[in-house]
């Protein structure tokens, strides 16, 4: 549904840009680039009953971000408690809004970025499968210079890799629960190993998991994100050779053979490796 606008409205809007730019004859020339965006840029599209939309997401995503933007910076009929409270805090628990709203992450100054984090960081997310945390990875991962933040970044960064030992708390045989303990841990996983890439830890962290955590669910999870995103680290394919050879778990085990063999199906050996 925000993906709609009235035809009358839509022209409107540009017809008030031309006149702002002393264009002459606005209805026409906005009627024909309204043509123009629909059929020959692909930008909008009819829809029927006199509504048009953006063809793909991405053009609705960033106008809505940018349109947050312009009230904060520019017009500052948005303030900053009404950043934090009105727009990610009546959005953070909706998954469709998380690309607008690091998208505004990425656009303001990184100082508001950490009192966005550190508000995202002080809800109770746990019926929401920490959706708070996990978009403010999402968040932190959008600013172009933490050092001003770095405070918040570590807090941040630590609470992430405790959710990584994430458990209910209380033994449970549900296959749902289970389900979404695992769920929750290998997202953490991701965020961590995907936003901190270049944190010289986090490669030793992650080793650390594969070795000594008890989920192997997750531990699998950290075999895919080493072998994808460490691929050219010295030893990586003797570590996954290692893995498969002693590691105690099935899953384990053949999570490092199915790295080995998309990763390095080319490197001479493998077949032979694979084939034993």
């Amino acid at each position: 549904s925000g993906n709609l606008i009235d035809e009358n409205n839509l022209e409107n809007i540009i017809k008030d840009y031309l006149k702002s730019i002393d264009i002459n004859k606005v209805t026409f020339v906005a009627r024909a680039l309204m043509e123009q965006l629909r059929i020959r840029n692909f930008i909008l599209c009819f829809v029927g009953g006199g509504y048009y939309a953006f063809v793909h997401r991405t053009f609705l995503e960033y106008f809505c971000a940018w349109s947050f933007v312009w009230q904060f910076m520019v017009t500052q009929t948005l303030g900053k408690d009404g950043l934090i409270n009105d727009v990610f805090g009546s959005h953070w628990r909706d998954e469709k809004w998380h690309e607008v709203l690091r998208l505004i992450s990425g656009m303001i100054d990184a100082k508001f970025v950490g009192d966005i984090i550190s508000y995202l960081m002080e809800q109770d997310g746990e019926k929401e499968k920490f959706q708070n945390l996990f978009l403010a990875g999402k968040c932190m991962s959008e600013v172009r210079s933490s050092q001003g933040i770095s405070d918040v970044e570590s807090r941040l960064l630590n609470r992430l890799k405790d959710l990584t030992r994430y458990d209910l708390g209380y033994f449970s045989e549900s296959y749902d629960e289970q389900k979404l303990v695992n769920e929750i841990c290998t997202q953490a996983v991701k965020i961590v190993a995907t936003f901190w890439k270049d944190e010289p830890l986090t490669y030793n962290w992650l080793k650390e998991k594969v070795v000594s955590d008890e989920n192997q669910y997750l531990r699998c999870e950290v075999i895919r994100q080493i072998a994808t995103g460490w691929k050219q680290e010295l030893g990586i394919l003797e570590l996954l050779k290692q893995w498969v050879v002693f590691d105690e778990s099935l899953e384990v085990r053949r999570e490092a053979v199915r790295q080995i063999a998309t990763g390095w199906k080319h490197q001479p050996g493998i077949l032979e490796l694979l084939k034993q």
